[in-house]
């Protein structure tokens, strides 16, 4: 009989359990393995950024909504009282933040459903324009509820409207 065949070099087979052919099956697999879950933490981690971005754009849409309607509230005293030639427009510091709040319970359930809710922290008139500043946690959905407040994102919206 042939000394290659029962050594088995000639079939391309390996010739035992500790060839170093052997040995590297498991590595690789485990390589692969490891850059498998390397990729699906890369996928999860641009996922979750993706959505508190998108929540951070409805936010800012909200706050602009807001800030146009609340500008749109002029200061009758100051339009009528400025004399003749050209009226001046002013915001009303009152009604912009009366205006500001009702807008905001009105566009709760469209433009400014954002996360667990919007917040109107501050409503600021200037000379003729008007400042408002929103609120909003976000929970990251794929961080556990368990956790709490580990999964929230706090954003804040700064928008303003001028009177024209």
């Amino acid at each position: 009989m042939d000394e290659r065949t029962d050594s088995g070099e000639g079939l391309g087979v390996s010739a035992g359990f500790g060839s170093p052919a052997r040995l590297e099956d498991g590595r690789i697999s485990l390589l692969f393995i490891g850059l498998m879950i390397i990729v699906l933490a890369f996928v999860l981690v641009a996922t979750a950024i993706s959505i508190v971005h998108v929540q951070d754009r409805r936010l800012l849409a909200c706050a602009d909504r807001v800030s146009a309607v609340a500008s749109e509230v002029m200061d009758a005293s100051v339009y009528y009282g400025s004399g003749p030639g050209d009226p001046v427009l002013v915001p009303d510091e009152v009604g912009a933040q009366s205006a500001a709040v009702h807008s905001l319970h009105r566009l709760a359930a469209s433009t400014c459903h954002v996360g667990q809710g919007v917040r109107l922290e501050s409503v600021v008139v200037r000379e003729d324009q008007v400042v408002i500043i929103v609120r909003s946690r976000v929970h990251v959905p794929l961080i556990p509820q368990i956790l709490g407040e580990v999964g929230d994102v706090e954003l804040t919206a700064t928008s303003s409207a001028r009177t024209r």
